[in-house]
């Protein structure tokens, strides 16, 4: 609460408050007038189920885990109004994104993307979003200029108070939400977490919950956002993917976790995490009777490759299963010039 509004809040007599008070039970529904009521998607989705209009959306993760190119990315499907399976409501968008990377390597990420449009805007001067006199003056800006996202990536950079301090989060956020949510702005940005979390990189524990623990600084940082999601990049010899999971969604269930295949930039795909493993154990399997059956128990590259794709597998994906059959010991690669060849050397 700013020193004005403290003066104010002081200078109300006994029956003012007695009236606020007054005003805000009034306001408080029955049961069954809770169950009667209903909002329409449109409302309350820029996307649907993904980003929440004029609200809070949290993207956290580990430093170089891909926050900043999927957000890049997420904004130019935005922006052309499409999002895969997801819908994209109507909303003439407009992107201010405030980041602390190098001019430079933005527009390097807009190249690869095929990024191209009038209504996103970058800039990484920075701004306190905790000082009262600068947020109103972004937010008079932003609204003058046409704007209606804002991203702050990351919040760190943007934000002179204590990250572990309640009460400077929570200032924090009501500035948030007075002048821009409350404005009609929808405000995106993305947290670390904090050097000592980790997650084991596996089927069963990578998405292990609750991840928004992990988030460096107050609680509160999470709690005040009305999506909560985490991301994670799993690097392959000739691309990364991005598996992004939904932790939190004040307006309706949480999403399946999803998997974005950066390997082709100019044609990334996104599927269900939960299918991409599936498909991966088929392959799996797959792949141990062919090698298996072969007199010399040894498949070339080639082979194995086109085994991946007649199931649908990225080859960021294949990569991994091959680096984690090497680290098993089950498996090792022999070159002959360009060529590979994978040979099986586990129990058969």
């Amino acid at each position: 609460m700013s020193d004005f509004r403290r003066l104010e809040d002081i200078a109300k007599s006994p029956i003012e408050k007695a009236k606020e008070v007054d005003e805000i039970v009034e306001k408080f529904l029955s049961a069954e007038e809770l169950k009667n009521l209903s909002f329409s998607p449109e409302e309350k989705f820029i996307v649907e189920n993904l980003i929440v209009r004029n609200g809070i959306n949290l993207f956290s993760g580990f430093y170089a885990s891909g926050k900043t190119t999927l957000l890049i990315y997420f904004c130019k499907l935005i922006l052309e109004g499409q999002f895969y399976h997801f819908r994209v409501f109507p909303g003439n968008y407009k992107i201010c994104y405030l980041g602390e990377d190098p001019k430079e390597v933005i527009g390097e990420k807009l190249k690869l993307l095929n990024f191209k449009s009038e209504n996103f805007y970058y800039g990484n001067e920075t701004i306190f979003l905790d000082d009262d006199i600068q947020i109103a003056q972004l937010s008079y800006l932003l609204k003058k200029r046409g704007f209606n996202i804002l991203v702050v990536d990351p919040l760190r950079k943007f934000f002179k108070g204590d990250e572990n301090k309640s009460s400077d989060i929570r200032r924090l956020t009501e500035n948030i939400r007075k002048y821009f949510c409350n404005q009609g702005i929808t405000f995106i940005f993305t947290h670390h977490w904090s050097k000592g979390s980790t997650y084991e990189n596996n089927d069963k524990e990578i998405f292990k919950k609750p991840k928004s623990l992990y988030a460096r600084g107050s609680s509160d940082i999470g709690a005040s956002a009305d999506m909560v999601y985490t991301i994670i990049r799993i690097m392959g010899k000739d691309g990364f993917e991005i598996i992004l999971s939904q932790d939190k969604n004040r307006f309706g269930p949480e999403i399946k976790n999803l998997k974005f295949d950066f390997t082709d930039w100019e044609n990334i795909t996104c599927i269900d995490y939960s299918i991409s493993q599936t498909l991966k154990e088929k392959f799996k399997k797959e792949f141990e009777s062919a090698i298996k059956n072969e007199d010399d128990f040894a498949l070339s590259r080639e082979e194995a490759l086109q085994l991946a794709k007649s199931l649908g597998l990225s080859l960021t994906l294949f990569q991994v299963v091959i680096r984690e059959y090497k680290e098993e010991g089950k498996i090792r690669s022999e070159k002959k010039g360009k060529y590979v060849t994978y040979r099986w050397i586990g129990e058969i």
